[in-house]
């Protein structure tokens, strides 16, 4: 089965090789070659911080990645000496509050959903199929019905 997939594949590519071989080349339209040159014209002039950090003088990277560095460990400081704060304790301390909420929403949700699997496994699948299948039954008569009432409400007499 691979092989024969694999020879039409081959075959498929040479047809589709010479199909494109084929073809007259294709002119570019008159306006499209000034364009492309403008643009990389406009990026050779563009000034040095405003082009990709790589190719900014020596100087300029080095300068920014100190101040960069700096900048990080600035952050990290505050970061520790807002964790070892009396305010971060309190900001802890309610924090905790809301998740035990959330714990005792989740336990319930969790509760309900172990009690739902222990009706479905003592009732069984097969009436719970047959429930399903007489709520589709019933939607579809529904729709049926209601079809039918607006086709004669809206009906030109």
């Amino acid at each position: 089965m691979k092989r024969m997939n694999s020879d039409y594949e081959n075959e498929l590519e040479a047809r589709i090789d010479r199909e494109l071989k084929a073809l007259p080349p294709m002119q570019a339209p008159a306006l499209l070659a000034p364009r492309v040159m403008a643009v990389i014209a406009g990026r050779a002039t563009v000034p040095w911080h405003r082009r990709a950090w790589q190719t900014w003088p020596f100087a300029g990277r080095a300068v920014s990645l100190a101040v960069l560095m700096a900048a990080f460990g600035g952050l990290c400081l505050a970061g520790w000496e807002l964790t070892h704060g009396a305010s971060f304790a309190m900001v802890t301390q309610r924090a905790g509050g809301w998740f035990s909420e959330l714990s005792v929403v989740w336990r319930t949700v969790s509760v309900l959903g172990d009690a739902v699997r222990l009706a479905v496994a003592q009732i069984g699948s097969g009436f719970i199929i047959a429930g399903l299948v007489v709520a589709a039954l019933g939607y579809a008569a529904v729709l049926a019905l209601g079809t039918a009432c607006a086709r004669l409400a809206f009906a030109r007499r």
